[in-house]
């Protein structure tokens, strides 16, 4: 069974699919009517999805007393942010303040993370939906499809501070700038090599008294 969150607004309820969900076929055939811009994937993906607790699903009361699915979002966490993989809301449930209902129960189930990162193709109808939403875009990079494109990172920030949410009024000590290729080792969610040399030499440096900066130009690092 689907785990029932309390109903949103008197209108929709929210729900934790699982694989065995009865709502997961309903779910599942949400997102392929909107395969052109969700992209198609299989039922063994969406299970993943759902067995790893990212996939959340919005119904709505009908006239003979069910329930039909007319919203979905499905998110995985990382070590350090979430990423934000699929939102679609049915076509009667549009322009009802969903989406933003969607996204924020994943900020709320990822509120310990630093934030959650989506990218979008930046021809796609909803690059005009993210910033209502309070996503920034951090970033762009070409796209891998056959067709040239360009996807653009947005970033919905939890406020957690961090390096970067330095006071500078308080700032003491020998500043050092990092690079785009030290912040990524920083945030990434693979333990390699690189990265925990990173990490490590950026903890030796703060504790000789080195003020971590970074500049403006680093949000639009690809």
């Amino acid at each position: 069974m689907s785990k029932r969150d309390d109903p949103v607004n008197g209108e929709f309820v929210l729900h934790e699919v699982s694989p065995e969900s009865p709502l997961f076929e309903q779910t599942v055939a949400l997102a392929d009517s909107n395969r052109e811009f969700l992209g198609i994937m299989s039922r063994v993906a969406w299970r993943d999805y759902a067995a790893r607790r990212g996939l959340i699903a919005a119904t709505a009361s009908t006239p003979g007393g069910g329930e039909r699915v007319v919203g979905l979002v499905s998110f995985r966490r990382g070590k350090h942010r979430a990423a934000l993989a699929h939102l679609a809301v049915a076509n009667e449930a549009r322009d009802r303040g969903l989406a933003r209902l969607l996204v924020g129960e994943v900020a709320r189930r990822t509120e310990d993370l630093s934030g959650v990162l989506v990218r979008c193709r930046r021809d796609f109808p909803a690059r005009e939906l993210w910033p209502k939403l309070d996503f920034v875009p951090r970033g762009e990079q070409p796209g891998r499809g056959k067709e040239p494109h360009i996807i653009t990172w947005w970033w919905l920030d939890h406020g957690h501070p961090d390096l970067f949410a330095l006071d500078e009024t308080s700032a003491s000590g020998v500043p050092v700038v990092l690079d785009a290729n030290v912040f990524i080792d920083l945030y990434s969610d693979d333990a390699n090599a690189d990265a925990l040399l990173t990490q490590s030499a950026l903890d030796e440096a703060q504790e000789s008294g080195a003020v971590l900066m970074v500049t403006p130009e680093l949000p639009r690092e690809p």
